[in-house]
């Protein structure tokens, strides 16, 4: 069985394919969060190392090299990512707020070492997947800096990255850069295809990455957003009233919602739309036509901040109402 690939994908295939064929041996795939960027890299590892492969649809999915990666024993490819809590835990296993933020270490990278030095079992060559580049730690920067500076004969590392400006100048300037796009069109049309409802309004709020806008549609606090931004919406609102209304919902969520709604207030003031929050645009509206602009920009940072302690705050009500003091510091007394 072939992998699915997706249709925004599809230029960067292409870009990322003629890349391997001139012999590049180091890939930067770049992209926003929610795009699918590391199956891309996963199916381009795949489709490298494939007896069969095609260049327009990738790895065949029968042969051996495929049925060694379906297993996770592909001698001639080594997926690195942020170290769990439990090195033993199964890969399908939910990993903690914690082992998320941990970098990519050294260790991590001076291990592929002896995979580095052999040849490989097969002709196709070796495949290193690093995801995501940019949580490598700098000892981690400076050590895979060296294997690409000096890049062992057959080697292709594929670097995924959010954000790769958090990455050295170094490692950047020593790999090919493949952006994958936001294609709204193609978005929509998979998302209609998955049969998630209003898919314009989920792709909005996932600001146009349509696996977040699945995530979105399966978020169960999704019926609670409307009326949480609305009451936000009226005059003279009460933070600890609606923290107590909405006690059940996950900072995270909160977090989420609050941010967006803050971005579109400080857009709807200068351009006259929102980005996320479409279906609620007169509110944002009519909220925004009053508010100090240089004061909704600085809650927006102050929102930023919070997102370093969301995941594992001491006590989440009082986490989610201190962001709703600060938003309704933020907005009172007006400025229109």
């Amino acid at each position: 069985m072939r992998p699915t690939r997706y249709a925004w994908h599809a230029d960067a295939w292409r870009h990322a394919q003629s890349a391997l064929r001139r012999g590049a041996h180091a890939l930067l795939i770049a992209g926003a969060s929610g795009l699918g960027k590391g199956e891309f890299a996963l199916n381009l590892a795949a489709s490298y190392l494939c007896a069969n492969t095609d260049p327009q649809e990738g790895a065949c999915g029968a042969c051996e090299s495929c049925h060694w990666l379906a297993a996770g024993t592909h001698p001639d490819f080594v997926l690195v990512e942020r170290p769990s809590d439990d090195d033993g835990a199964e890969r399908g296993a939910s990993v903690t707020a914690s082992a998320r933020e941990r970098p990519i270490g050294v260790d991590q990278i001076r291990a592929l070492a002896p995979m580095l030095s052999v040849s490989a079992h097969r002709d196709a060559g070796k495949v290193v997947v690093i995801r995501p580049a940019e949580a490598l730690n700098l000892s981690a920067s400076n050590a895979l800096l060296k294997s690409l500076e000096e890049p062992p004969s057959g080697v292709v590392f594929l670097l995924v990255a959010n954000r790769p400006a958090l990455l050295p100048p170094t490692v950047r300037s020593r790999c090919q850069a493949i952006t994958i796009p936001l294609q709204h069109e193609a978005a929509a049309a998979w998302l209609e295809g998955q049969g998630i409802d209003d898919p314009a309004l989920r792709l909005a709020l996932a600001g146009g990455a349509p696996l977040e806008a699945v995530s979105i549609a399966a978020e169960p606090m999704w019926g609670k957003r409307q009326g949480f931004l609305n009451a936000l919406a009226q005059s003279g609102f009460e933070p600890i009233t609606i923290a107590e209304a909405y006690r059940d919902l996950p900072p995270p969520l909160v977090l989420s919602w609050l941010q967006k709604w803050t971005y579109d207030l400080i857009v709807m003031r200068y351009c006259a739309r929102a980005r996320y929050h479409v279906d609620l645009q007169p509110a944002i509206r009519a909220a925004a036509a009053c508010l100090d602009p240089v004061r909704v920009t600085r809650l927006y940072r102050t929102l930023l901040a919070f997102q370093r302690h969301v995941n594992h705050p001491l006590n989440p009500r009082l986490f989610i109402e201190q962001m709703l003091i600060e938003y309704a510091r933020a907005v009172e007394g007006g400025g229109g």
